[in-house]
C-alpha cells in the first residue's frame, strides 16, 4: 500500500506594500496600483491566514456581480488554498458555492481565544438582499471602481459582527478617472462627530509592478524576462490605459467622445422580472430593493425587446446585446455578450436563445448581409411590427458614425421626465472574456464608454470629427441599436397589434439546415 505523501509546504514572500496592508488596523483602505501587481492573490492570501488565525471569523468576498467572482477570484482563491483544502467540498463548484467553511478550531492570541468555524462568504452587488442578511468582520471588495458609492456604503453598513480585535473593508482596484468617489473619498478626511481629524476616510496603499515577483527578480534588481513582455504589451497601450495600468495613476480620459457618460446615472441594480397580469404573462424591469437606500428607477413594464450585434473574432471581440424599451421609449441594456474566438454559429445561438425568450422586435447588425441572412433563415423568415425581416443590417454610410454617436449622446441625456434613454444594468454582462482582460481591454459596454475618445490632431488637441477606432465594439452595437429606435426608424407601441406568438425553434436543426445550405451553394458551378 502506498503511503501517504507528506503535505506540502509552499513559502510565499510578502511585498512591503502586502505586509503593510496585512499590518494596519485602519477601518477602510483602498489597495490599488497598475494591473497584475498581485492585488488579489495578497487579499485572497490574507483572506486564509485571517481565517486561521482567528477561528470563526466570518469574511465576505464581493463584486458587482456573483458570476464575475468565479473565473477572476475564485479560481485565484481555490489555488491559495490548494485542491486538498477540507473548506473546498465537494461537488461543489465556484459556479454554485454561496461560501467556503473551514474546520472547527481554537486559538488563542494576546490572551483572547477565538473559536469556531471560519466562514468566507461570496456575494455580488446584483443580489443584495443576501448581503444586507448577514454581518461581517471583513470584507474584501474585488475590482471596486465596479462599485457605486451607493453600493460600497450598503457593505459597509454590514460590517458589524465584532469577532476581531478590529473590522476593516478593503477595496482592491487598478486606477479609473480622477474624479472617481474611490480617488476622491482617499484624499478626503475622517470627521469624528463635526470635527475633521487627520486621517484619511480610506488608507491608500499603492502597489506597484516591481511587487509581483513574476515580474521583478528582486534578488537581482531586474525585470525578469515575463516582466520585460509584460512591460511592452503596457507600453503599446493607448496613453490614458498606459498611464492608469503601467504607471498607475487616476487620470481622466481628454476629448472622451461621450462626454455625458456618468457610470453613477446610466448603471443601474435592476433585473428583468416575468409577471402574471390579469391571465396574460408579461416582463418587468424591476429595480432591486437596497435595503432602504433610495430605489434609481421605477418598476415598469417592458413594451418590447431589441438585439444589437456587432461582429467580432480576434483581436476584435463581438458583441451582442439583449435592450428593453419601456412605453416611453426608454431603453435598458439588460444582457450583453462580449466575447473573442467566436464563430457565427455560436453567436446564433445566443441570439436564437434571445429570440425565443423575449418578444423581440427587432435585430439590428453590423455588415456583412450574408450573416443577417443567415439569421433570418434561421428565424423561420418571422417579421418585426413594420413587416420587415427581424435581423436586419444597422444603416452605414458617409457621416453615419457620427450622425450616429449623436444620437446615443441623445440617449444618454435625460428625456422630458428626466430619465436617462439608455441605461446599463449593472448584472448586463454574461461573462468576462480572458484574453481581453490578459489584453487589458474593456469586457463591455460599461467600460468602454469612459475610454472612447477623439483622435488628437498634431497640436494635441482632440479631432473632434474623428474619434479612435479601438475599444468602441459594444458602442457601436449600442450606436447600431440608438440609430434604429431613436433616429425616426422605429416607433415603439405600447401594445403589440396581436399577442405575440411563441417560437418554436430547434436551434441544431436550424444551424444543421444553414450548413447544408451553405455547402449546396458552394458547389453550385460558377458562371
Amino acid at each position: 500500500m502506498a503511503s501517504e505523501s507528506p503535505p506540502m509546504e509552499v513559502k510565499i514572500r510578502l511585498s512591503a506594500n502586502a505586509a503593510r496592508l496585512m499590518r494596519s488596523r485602519a477601518p477602510a483602505i483602498l489597495y490599488e496600483g497598475p494591473a497584475r501587481t498581485g492585488k488579489s492573490f495578497t487579499l485572497v492570501t490574507y483572506a486564509r491566514l485571517l481565517c486561521e488565525w482567528f477561528p470563526g471569523v466570518k469574511i465576505l468576498f464581493v463584486r458587482q456581480t456573483r458570476k464575475s467572482l468565479n473565473h477572476s477570484i475564485l479560481t485565484l482563491w481555490e489555488d491559495v488554498l490548494g485542491p486538498d483544502h477540507p473548506a473546498i467540498k465537494p461537488p461543489k463548484t465556484t459556479r454554485n458555492r454561496d461560501e467556503y467553511c473551514f474546520p472547527y478550531a481554537e486559538q488563542e492570541i494576546d490572551g483572547a481565544q477565538y473559536r469556531g468555524v471560519s466562514e468566507v462568504h461570496l456575494i455580488g452587488m446584483d443580489n443584495p438582499e443576501r448581503l444586507m442578511s448577514t454581518e461581517y468582520d471583513v470584507i474584501f471588495v474585488f475590482e471596486a471602481t465596479e462599485l457605486t458609492l451607493r453600493a460600497w456604503s450598503l457593505a459597509q453598513s454590514r460590517l458589524s459582527r465584532g469577532h476581531l480585535p478590529w473590522n476593516f473593508m478593503v477595496a482592491d482596484c487598478n486606477p479609473a478617472s480622477a474624479t472617481h468617489w474611490l480617488n476622491l473619498m482617499a484624499d478626503e478626511r475622517a470627521m469624528i462627530g463635526d470635527a475633521e481629524t487627520d486621517r484619511p476616510k480610506m488608507l491608500r496603499i499603492r502597489t506597484k509592478l516591481q511587487d509581483n515577483p513574476k515580474f521583478w527578480d528582486a534578488s537581482r534588481g531586474a525585470w525578469t524576462p515575463q516582466g520585460n513582455a509584460y512591460n511592452r504589451v503596457l507600453d503599446n497601450l493607448p496613453p490614458v490605459e498606459r498611464a492608469r495600468l503601467r504607471d498607475g495613476l487616476w487620470v481622466s480620459q481628454s476629448g472622451q467622445v461621450y462626454a455625458n457618460w456618468d457610470p453613477d446615472k446610466h448603471v443601474v441594480q435592476g433585473k428583468l422580472e416575468l409577471r402574471d397580469v390579469h391571465g396574460t404573462k408579461r416582463w418587468w424591469l424591476t429595480a432591486l430593493d437596497l435595503q432602504g437606500l433610495e430605489r434609481v428607477f421605477a418598476d415598469r413594464r417592458v413594451a418590447w425587446f431589441g438585439i444589437a450585434v456587432d461582429w467580432g473574432y480576434l483581436p476584435d471581440p463581438g458583441s451582442a446585446a439583449l435592450y428593453a424599451f419601456d412605453d416611453r421609449g426608454r431603453a435598458f441594456v439588460c444582457e450583453e455578450w462580449h466575447v473573442t474566438k467566436k464563430g457565427l454559429d455560436w453567436w446564433a445561438q445566443k441570439i436564437l436563445w434571445w429570440q425565443k425568450k423575449y418578444d423581440v422586435r427587432a435585430i439590428v447588425c453590423d455588415t456583412p448581409q450574408e450573416k443577417v441572412d443567415a439569421l433570418n433563415v434561421m428565424l423561420h423568415g418571422k417579421l418585426n411590427s413594420q413587416g420587415d425581416p427581424i435581423a436586419q443590417v444597422a444603416k452605414k454610410g458617409p457621416g453615419s458614425i457620427m450622425a450616429g454617436i449623436d444620437i446615443v449622446r441623445f440617449a444618454l441625456d435625460d428625456d422630458e421626465e428626466g430619465e436617462p434613454r439608455l441605461r446599463y444594468l449593472a448584472t448586463a454582462s454574461q461573462m468576462e472574456d480572458p484574453y481581453l482582460r490578459e489584453v487589458m481591454a474593456p469586457t463591455g459596454g460599461v467600460k468602454e464608454y469612459p475610454g472612447y475618445i477623439y483622435a488628437p490632431r498634431e497640436d494635441g488637441r482632440p479631432n473632434k470629427e474623428l474619434p479612435v477606432d479601438r475599444n468602441n465594439h459594444a458602442l457601436d452595437r449600442d450606436r447600431y441599436m440608438a440609430t434604429y429606435a431613436w433616429g425616426n426608424a422605429h416607433k415603439a407601441r405600447v401594445e403589440p397589434a396581436e399577442p405575440p406568438t411563441p417560437l418554436d425553434i430547434d436551434i441544431e436543426f436550424d444551424l444543421a439546415q444553414l450548413r447544408r445550405d451553405q455547402r449546396q451553394k458552394s458547389r453550385r458551378p460558377r458562371v
